[in-house]
């Protein structure tokens, strides 16, 4: 189950994504409610979400300036923005930093069952492709002699380094 964080200045709104669309059915467990950008993003520092449903227009920190600090800090959490507002503007901007869909207010049913039925493939895609790598890793490194790991940890910090 993917973790789902909505985040809405509208209490109504946010109430009824929250507790009346069936995110359980899709794949997801809705873990909170934000009512701005800055809650959403204490949320998302302290732990994993996979996903966050927001809108664009939200006090404090909006949801563009969440989506470029999701970007910047390269924090694995998948934006899904939800807004009222058709301005290209926003639709580049959410292109600028990884924004998965933006879906224009009042939506419906069908269209969010669609992107987050396409937000839950990718999320499966990358886990899979993660499990695979991390799978490789552990057969390469249960490969190696003590000697060749000693010697790849310490190229590795030279690396390391040489990069700094």
């Amino acid at each position: 189950m993917y973790k789902l964080l909505i985040a809405d200045d509208e209490q109504e709104i946010r109430q009824a994504l929250g507790n009346y669309f069936p995110w359980e059915e899709m794949g997801f467990k809705v873990i909170g409610l934000a009512e701005d950008g800055k809650e959403a993003l204490k949320t998302i520092q302290k732990e994993q979400v996979d996903a966050v449903l927001c809108d664009i227009k939200m006090p404090i920190i909006n949801g563009v300036d969440l989506a470029e600090i999701i970007y910047n800090q390269k924090i694995n959490t998948k934006v899904i923005f939800l807004s009222a507002y058709r301005k290209f503007d926003y639709a580049k901007k959410a292109l600028l930093y990884g924004v998965e869909d933006y879906i224009v207010k009042p939506t419906k049913y069908q269209e969010l069952v669609e992107v987050f039925k396409k937000v839950k493939d990718g999320l499966d895609k990358e886990n899979k492709s993660n499990l695979s790598k991390k799978m490789i890793g552990e057969i390469k490194n249960n490969d190696l002699s003590d000697e060749e790991k000693s010697r790849e940890t310490f190229n590795d910090k030279i690396i390391l380094t040489v990069k700094t």
